[in-house]
């Protein structure tokens, strides 16, 4: 069965939601002027211009089709049926998909009783109502095909999606040669394809849950038994997570002791003993319960003279150093700058595995900081000692921890951030160093609520959970050791960043020109997807070297190896990380592409209404000599 849309869009979560809320946002307002100049006389302006139709015909309504294998709306990560222990980790006041056809952001549609940090599942049922909303705005005929899109190719209506009903996004890797039951014509093509396929662990399994309600007592294979040694890889929100699948999710509690820490109370069915391996031995730092007042305005009347299209040199670093310096001051904290740079040269060694200078340590804290250990080590007693200075600081009994306000300047200056780096271009130097250090400012600003780490000491205390630094141990063996994988893949559409070419003046090319990836035959199959590995190969979309995502215009629209614009490609949110920074899929407001693109795409399907669906073909691009 073939179906033809002026527009398909690939993915149905987060970021198809913000695609069509934007748009449903400027067709209602279109709609409303038209409605108040008269119905004829715009389509008497159009007639005017050369676009033959009957007198009086109003312009039909876009037909769009959204491709989801997951519950639309809520797509993978945020499905409504997974446990409710698991939370959301930052504000709830962030999730908000209002529009003429959508009327309540999630606080107001969850009452104003809810928790800040509400359950995922609550979110994602917030994020399904949004899209059945959505579905039926009387502004466009939208449809969903719950299927898997194995490739996206050009045709003489302007794309062909070739669709895999009903099949994991893995499976769909391995069945390339199968011949696709179905396919999708459309004028254009958004790709919001969000999270890589199959990165979210079986919460429910791990939780012993068969039914997703009650804990069961006999867990599924190849899921941690009750007594069982299971080691953790990774140390950061997803590992919080597999945590409290095992402890929480079956059947464990947390009780206030009288001296206000939270003691774990065991239900019998969680593992034995876990252990949480942390591949740098730095851990993430909590959330602040509140806010200091001024830090905002302090860290942003410094961040916001970073200019777009910036490279992140010594002199960039210095201005968020300089942020940090003047967010600590808000809290009377005295700061100095050594002891901010000092940071990047300790978590260096815990990168490379080597000793760290003790006269490198600036701080009373840093003598017992998890990251001065060699790996593999049990740093439990560094990260507990860590985790209670943080939650105090949390609370606001804040020091001259160097992390601590680092994390604070991050957060509170990240638009100013992602503005100045917006597609600019990149040098290896630079910005493998950037991407080095924003993935522990990351770790600093944008932790999980303090309760998480609380509950953290609580079973660390209790003895369950301990902390390593290093890789884990292998699933069996003499231990009897099951293994749990809880790092979350990066965004992007390559699995690691693709290659430095050779530098601009040993090749001759313009150094002003956009730099194209060293050609690398095998670069396609390092995609997360078949879909994204087939765009890549035929040349209608780009991964720059060094990044992980695919290049875009700031409409959204994809380029080709030599940067000329993709026709009708399109693609949003986590498939463009790198050359965008700053994709948080529940964060709208931050990046300006979703209303970009939604005031493009209304104004071509404006210019399109009097002329068939299928009519005039889309051109191929073409790859330039060199790509």
């Amino acid at each position: 069965m073939t179906q033809t849309a002026d527009l398909a869009i690939v993915g149905g979560g987060p970021s198809a939601l913000r695609a069509l809320a934007e748009l449903d946002i400027l067709l209602a307002a279109r709609q409303e002027a038209g409605a108040q100049e008269g119905g004829d006389q715009e389509v008497r302006g159009e007639e005017s211009a050369g676009r033959a139709t009957l007198a009086g015909t109003p312009p039909r309504l876009p037909r769009i089709v959204v491709m989801e294998l997951a519950e639309p709306g809520a797509g993978a990560v945020w499905d409504t049926q997974q446990p409710e222990h698991l939370i959301l980790n930052a504000s709830s006041s962030i999730v908000d998909l209002s529009c003429p056809q959508v009327p309540l952001s999630y606080d107001q549609w969850a009452g104003s009783s809810q928790d800040s940090f509400p359950p995922r599942a609550s979110v994602g049922r917030y994020l399904a109502w949004a899209f059945a909303r959505l579905q039926a705005s009387p502004r466009w005929e939208l449809s969903v095909r719950r299927a898997w899109v194995d490739a996206v190719s050009p045709h003489a209506v302007g794309y062909s999606l070739r669709l895999l009903p009903a099949r994991e996004p893995a499976d769909a890797l391995d069945a390339g040669h199968a011949q696709p039951r179905e396919e999708v014509h459309a004028r254009e093509v958004l790709l919001c394809t969000g999270h890589a396929p199959r990165t979210v662990p079986d919460h429910l399994a791990l939780s012993g849950r068969h039914s997703g309600l009650q804990p069961h007592p006999n867990p599924a294979p190849g899921v941690p038994a009750a007594g069982s040694l299971c080691a953790i890889r990774g140390a950061a929100l997803t590992a919080f997570d597999v945590i409290a699948d095992l402890t929480l999710g079956r059947g464990g509690g947390f009780a206030a002791a009288p001296d206000g820490r939270l003691n774990y109370i065991p239900s019998g069915a969680e593992p034995a003993h876990l252990q949480m391996w942390s591949r740098s031995g730095l851990m993430m730092l909590p959330k602040p319960s509140g806010r200091t007042p001024g830090l905002a305005a302090a860290v942003q009347a410094l961040t916001r003279s970073l200019e777009p299209g910036s490279v992140p040199d010594d002199a960039w670093w210095q201005q968020i150093r300089d942020a940090a310096i003047a967010a600590a001051c808000t809290a009377g904290i005295e700061l100095a700058p050594a002891a901010l740079d000092a940071v990047w040269a300790e978590t260096h060694h815990v990168a490379s595995g080597q000793q760290t200078d003790p006269a490198h340590h600036h701080a009373p804290a840093h003598r017992h900081d998890p990251a001065h250990h060699h790996a593999p080590a049990d740093i439990t007693p560094a990260c507990l000692e860590r985790w209670r200075a943080d939650l105090a600081r949390a609370q606001g009994v804040v020091d001259a921890d160097p992390r601590w306000w680092w994390g604070r300047a991050w957060a509170a200056g990240y638009s100013d951030v992602v503005r100045s780096l917006d597609r600019a271009q990149r040098d290896r130097e630079s910005w493998s160093r950037f991407r080095a250090r924003a993935a522990l400012l990351e770790k600093w600003a944008f932790g999980p609520p303090a309760r998480t780490i609380e509950r953290l000491v609580a079973l660390s205390e209790s003895g369950l959970l301990t902390v390593h630094h290093g890789a884990p141990p292998p699933s069996g063996g003499e231990s009897n050791t099951h293994t749990v994988d809880a790092i979350t893949p990066g965004p992007g559409v390559l699995r690691s960043p693709a290659l430095w070419g050779p530098p601009a003046a040993e090749t001759g090319q313009d150094p002003a020109a956009p730099a194209a990836a060293m050609p690398d035959p095998a670069m396609p199959d390092a995609a997360w997807s078949a879909l994204w590995a087939g765009l890549l190969a035929d040349g209608l979309a780009t991964v720059r070297p060094g990044e992980r995502g695919v290049l875009t215009s700031r409409e959204g629209q994809c380029a080709g190896p030599n940067g000329a614009p993709t026709p009708g490609l399109y693609a949003l949110g986590r498939p463009t990380e790198d050359p965008t920074v700053g994709h948080d899929s529940l964060q709208r407001r931050l990046r300006p592409e979703f209303s970009l693109w939604a005031a493009g795409w209304s104004q071509r399907f404006r210019g399109r209404l009097f002329s068939p669906l299928l009519s005039p073909p889309l051109l191929r691009p073409t790859k330039s000599k060199d790509s």
